[in-house]
């Protein structure tokens, strides 16, 4: 971590996961996919996924709350290079508040997968709970 990152405002984690790194990108862009754990609770629903995985393109998260709110999360990808890295800027109001860019990086590891997590412009005390509960998911599904 650089000297100038916020600590506060920076959440990452570098795990392994037992899925190759192809599928692992994957389940980042792939709405099938993403809609299965990406912003996912165990309370509420992704109705929709909208991905146009490419620089400039965007994506579109619909997550219907257990009380019947409608909420979209938006992004816009910032780097693709499959299946090696991603970058996008994200907006998830309710989750996160505000714009953050993350960033995803992949690289083979024996049978599976090393991924490298950055999420920076949010509170990490409000981002660090929900994402490594969304990368549970995340397993459980690409298992």
């Amino acid at each position: 971590m650089s000297p100038a990152t916020d600590d506060a405002h920076t959440f990452q984690n570098f795990h392994k996961v037992m899925i190759p790194p192809e599928r692992l990108f994957a389940a980042w862009v792939d709405p099938g996919l993403m809609k299965t754990w990406l912003l996912k609770t165990g309370t509420n629903e992704i109705s929709r996924v909208e991905t146009e995985p490419r620089v400039g393109g965007t994506f579109r998260i619909l997550e219907i709350t257990e009380d019947g709110e409608r909420i979209e999360h938006v992004g816009e990808y910032l780097e693709v290079n499959r299946p090696k890295r991603l970058m996008f800027r994200l907006e998830a109001p309710r989750r996160f508040g505000g714009t953050s860019v993350v960033s995803v990086d992949i690289a083979a590891g024996g049978e599976g997968s090393w991924m490298g997590f950055v999420q920076t412009g949010v509170e990490k005390k409000s981002s660090e709970a929900a994402w490594r509960d969304m990368f549970r998911r995340m397993e459980d599904a690409l298992a």
